[in-house]
Protein backbone atom coordinates (compact mmCIF):
# COMPACT_ATOMS: atom_id res chain seq x y z
CA UNK A 1 0.00 0.00 0.00
CA UNK A 2 2.54 2.27 1.11
CA UNK A 3 4.09 1.98 -2.81
CA UNK A 4 1.53 2.84 -4.42
CA UNK A 5 0.36 5.41 -2.07
CA UNK A 6 3.80 6.99 -3.18
CA UNK A 7 3.31 6.39 -7.03
CA UNK A 8 -0.16 7.55 -7.30
CA UNK A 9 -1.21 9.48 -4.19
CA UNK A 10 -4.26 7.73 -3.39
CA UNK A 11 -5.03 3.59 -2.84
CA UNK A 12 -8.74 2.46 -2.98
CA UNK A 13 -10.09 -0.94 -1.53
CA UNK A 14 -13.38 -2.60 -1.50
CA UNK A 15 -14.87 -1.85 2.27
CA UNK A 16 -16.03 -5.24 3.35
CA UNK A 17 -16.78 -5.62 6.70
CA UNK A 18 -16.55 -3.27 9.27
CA UNK A 19 -13.01 -5.00 11.10
CA UNK A 20 -11.91 -4.74 7.39
CA UNK A 21 -12.34 -1.29 7.44
CA UNK A 22 -10.36 -0.32 10.84
CA UNK A 23 -7.59 -2.28 9.82
CA UNK A 24 -7.11 -0.52 6.66
CA UNK A 25 -7.54 2.25 8.91
CA UNK A 26 -4.71 1.63 11.82
CA UNK A 27 -2.52 0.06 8.51
CA UNK A 28 -3.21 3.66 6.67
CA UNK A 29 -2.11 5.56 9.79
CA UNK A 30 1.22 3.31 10.33
CA UNK A 31 1.70 4.31 6.57
CA UNK A 32 1.63 7.94 7.39
CA UNK A 33 3.70 7.80 10.63
CA UNK A 34 6.46 5.35 8.14
CA UNK A 35 6.43 8.23 5.62
CA UNK A 36 6.41 11.26 7.95
CA UNK A 37 3.25 12.39 5.86
CA UNK A 38 -0.40 13.47 6.61
CA UNK A 39 -2.94 10.44 5.47
CA UNK A 40 -6.77 10.77 4.62
CA UNK A 41 -8.81 7.94 4.92
CA UNK A 42 -12.40 8.08 3.59
CA UNK A 43 -14.97 5.30 4.34
CA UNK A 44 -18.43 4.53 2.69
CA UNK A 45 -20.58 1.67 2.18
CA UNK A 46 -18.89 0.14 -0.92
CA UNK A 47 -14.80 1.61 -0.39
CA UNK A 48 -12.19 2.54 1.14
CA UNK A 49 -10.36 5.42 -0.64
CA UNK A 50 -6.67 6.68 0.94
CA UNK A 51 -4.91 9.99 0.12
CA UNK A 52 -1.46 10.93 0.98
CA UNK A 53 -0.79 14.47 1.68
CA UNK A 54 1.55 16.08 -1.41
CA UNK A 55 4.99 16.58 0.21
CA UNK A 56 5.75 20.40 0.86
CA UNK A 57 8.29 22.11 -0.99
CA UNK A 58 11.66 22.29 0.91
CA UNK A 59 12.76 25.96 1.19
Amino acid sequence: MSQELLAKGTFRISSGTEDHKRRFMAVASRVGELLQRKVTCYVDSREIVITLEAERPAR
